[in-house]
């Protein structure tokens, strides 16, 4: 089966009134016709403009995965170089803010201006971004950065795999898909002992660093191989189809709803004025958007009709939970090694690889077998999902008396299941989409993802605080609870280890108890996440040069 591109062309039909039945039948099909025509008019690539194109696609794809862990085990260092461990979650939530605000943005965006043009405006946003983080000198200022480098990040990985699913039928995309993705696994796994080295031999400034000579690459390999079809028009008609009402609501509402889920119980109460007047602006601002998408704009960023679909709307919400079980295991899981077994940064990463490497191997595997198991792609993302909700749970009795096999066998088993599910959930949103909504529906199904990781993020750093406040009062002697040693375990995690008996082992248990408390809502995430997996339809492949896949009960 040889690779294809689709020609997107507009397709303006003229409506002709015909008082003759037998002639309007006449013209409906030669309409048809024409459509269908237009709709499978592909271009044939050959094996070197493959390659080539693979080149920018894996670079852009092994950045984006990159910076998504590089700081993970950064995160302790920063937060007690700039005395802000309540801040600690700001470094990821001032990043996915503006990514979950903007991914929405990209689907339409790259059908507007093109797949190469977006995707190198997004790669030059998020480099600057980096750029002004690497400088940051005060943690006002890196948050404001790590905002600006979300804008462009949020493009990333949407547009790679909107790429992938242009060039490739249905039936091709999983062993594509799973180069993709083992690459993002692959920077996954580096990210972390890149970001511990960087922090205990030169500074945690360099894990922004890293990505711009990467970028640079990424850019000149995007723009010189790179070649999709697409029908150029003039600026002036590309900016009227920008459905602008409903890209500020929709940023409006997803800033306003990520904003008091990172704040409330940390920096205010979940009853103030604040946190409620927030989450009632989100619902107006959402309830708006609605009102835009299905009653003014002409070509709107999230068509209506592509939530008819239950496979679709199923994928949506389980990317959701599975993003918020797996990205706050991400950021907490070094806050487990560094806190309680004293680790570097460097060795926190490395505790990470079962996980990371569990992902990469079962992405590539799943990718080559998912047309010759029975239930196709349903059968990895449930036996997927299981395998999560399972090494979840294990994470709950993690202390600091488990073993390193333990440890290293819960990670496994949640990396396993995410490697069987990840590319899967993808191919089951795309199967269920007509070829007109690929771009939309891929770039929702990581929006999806990643707003579900911020607010997994969020609600495990607001667990978390208010667990160590209340765990501080109980497992502590108050003869101990000197402002000293408040003042390291609220603000200074990794100058714990400086602390004497009897207090040094009471801070320890601490954070076992608040940390078990984080696991503990994240299985019950993976748990929602299988259940909305069970009303996935059932898929069935189709030829290549059909234009819009098809679904069975």
């Amino acid at each position: 089966m040889q690779p294809y591109v689709a020609i997107k062309e507009e397709k303006n039909l003229s409506k002709v009134e015909l008082n003759s039945s037998a002639s309007t039948t006449l013209i409906s099909n030669q309409d048809e016709k024409e459509k269908s025509k237009k709709e499978t008019d592909f271009v044939n690539l050959t094996a070197k403009d493959i390659a080539f194109l693979f080149v920018g696609l894996v670079l852009a794809c092994f950045l984006a995965g990159l910076d998504g862990t590089i700081i993970s085990t950064a995160l302790p260092r920063i937060a007690s170089d700039f005395s802000a461990l309540d801040q600690y979650s700001w470094v990821v939530n001032a990043y996915l803010l503006t990514y979950n605000a903007c991914q929405p943005l990209y689907g339409k965006f790259s059908d507007i201006f093109g797949r190469k043009n977006t995707l190198v405006f997004a790669v030059l946003v998020f480099l600057g971004g980096s750029a002004g983080c690497g400088a940051s000198n005060s943690m006002d200022l890196l948050l404001f950065f790590r905002a600006i480098a979300g804008t462009g990040g949020a493009g990333i990985i949407s547009l790679v795999l909107i790429i992938i699913s242009d060039i490739f039928p249905l039936e091709e995309r999983p062993k594509y898909q799973a180069i993709i993705w083992a690459t993002f696994g692959l920077s996954s796994v580096l990210g972390p002992l890149l970001g511990g080295t960087f922090v205990d031999h030169l500074s945690w400034r360099w894990d922004f660093y890293m990505n711009l000579p990467l970028g640079a690459i990424t850019i000149a390999a995007t723009t010189f191989f790179l070649r999709l079809s697409f029908k150029s028009t003039t600026l002036r008609d590309k900016l009227a189809r920008i459905d602008y009402l409903g890209s500020i609501f929709i940023v409006m509402c997803v800033i306003t709803f990520l904003l008091p889920t990172s704040w409330g119980g940390i920096s205010y109460a979940w009853n103030s004025i604040p946190v409620i007047s927030l989450y009632c602006s989100s619902a107006v601002f959402l309830a708006i958007f609605i009102f835009i998408e299905f009653r003014i704009a002409v070509e709107p960023i999230v068509p209506g009709h592509i939530f008819k679909s239950l496979t679709v709307c199923a994928v949506f919400i389980t990317n959701f939970f599975t993003g918020a079980a797996f990205f706050s295991v991400i950021f907490y899981g070094p806050l487990y090694y560094q806190a309680i077994h004293g680790q570097s940064a460097t060795s926190s990463g490395f505790n990470l690889l079962p996980l990371t490497l569990g992902l990469v191997i079962f992405s590539m595997l799943t990718g080559m077998m998912v047309t010759k198991v029975p239930g196709g792609y349903r059968t990895f993302i449930w036996f997927g999902k299981v395998l999560i909700v399972v090494g979840e749970g294990l994470l709950c009795t993690l202390d600091q008396n488990t073993s390193v096999v333990k440890q290293v066998f819960y990670l496994l088993i949640i990396g396993i299941g995410l490697g069987f599910e990840l590319q899967m959930c993808l191919l089951a949103v795309q199967s269920a989409s007509a070829e007109k909504d690929m771009a939309i529906v891929t770039a929702l199904a990581g929006f999806f993802q990643s707003i579900g990781g911020g607010i997994g993020v969020a609600a495990a750093s607001s667990i978390f605080a208010n667990e160590i406040k209340s765990n501080l009062l109980n497992e502590v002697s108050p003869e101990l609870l000197t402002p000293q040693v408040i003042d390291i375990v609220e603000n200074r995690i990794t100058d714990v280890i400086i602390l004497s008996e009897p207090v040094y082992s009471q801070i320890i248990q601490v954070y076992v108890l608040s940390l078990q408390s984080v696991f503990r809502v994240n299985t019950v995430f993976a748990g929602i996440a299988l259940i909305s997996s069970l009303f996935i339809g059932k898929q069935k492949y189709v030829d290549s040069k059909e234009s819009q896949p098809h679904m069975v009960a």
